[in-house]
């Protein structure tokens, strides 16, 4: 349950994160990065009316030469006036695990032969952060590697790897919400029992 980089939240002691060496600066990185997110058709989450609203979209075009990045029209008329209304907009998305995170300016309706869409001014910065820097091994799914929560409050817990590395490790909850998994939880029994466990 560790913190979140891009958007400050922490669970733990407060640690500073030096985004420089994550943030790409020069138009060109800014557009290849946007224009690959875009051709993946990664979903996209815009805030705008200062993080009131949030719009599930797609990157369109990025157009380079312009300065602009149009964005999918969203299927609530009222979202798409308060993110047309809203002079600062956070954008959001993690294609392959990579979290990427821009702010842009207020928004503009523009028509393009599949309909109506938003466009932007190119951003100045994109932050292209990997949540943890070690490389992440998927465990089987047929055969699981077990993790057992020996704390969990009624009785020992065992839970499934989905992943894990030198950094962390995510588990297979059997619903969103089973109890004692609050974001900034911790289990302070699952990470030796872990390694008696992974072999």
């Amino acid at each position: 349950m560790s913190a979140d980089p891009i958007t400050g939240s922490s669970s733990g002691a407060n640690q500073s994160l030096d985004l420089s060496q994550y943030t790409l600066s020069t138009p060109v990185e800014v557009a290849h990065h946007l224009s690959t997110i875009a051709k993946s058709g990664q979903m996209v989450t815009v805030f705008s009316n200062k993080g009131k609203t949030f719009i599930l979209t797609r990157l369109l075009e990025v157009n380079l030469k312009e300065g602009t990045l149009v964005l999918d029209w969203g299927g609530d008329p009222a979202t798409n006036e308060q993110l047309l209304a809203s002079d600062r907009n956070v954008v959001v998305c993690s294609p392959d695990g990579v979290k990427t995170q821009f702010v842009t300016g207020q928004a503009r309706r523009v028509q393009l032969d599949s309909g109506p869409a938003f466009e932007v001014d190119l951003p100045d910065q994109v932050i292209k952060l990997q949540r943890r820097e070690f490389f992440r091994i998927q465990t089987p799914v047929a055969n699981p590697v077990i993790c057992r929560i020996a704390d969990y409050p009624t009785q020992p817990l065992d839970l499934p790897l989905f992943d894990i590395s030198l950094g962390g490790m995510s588990l297979w909850l059997p619903s969103t919400s089973t109890p004692g998994f609050d974001r900034g939880s911790s289990i302070s029994s699952a990470r030796s029992i872990c390694r008696q466990w992974v072999r």
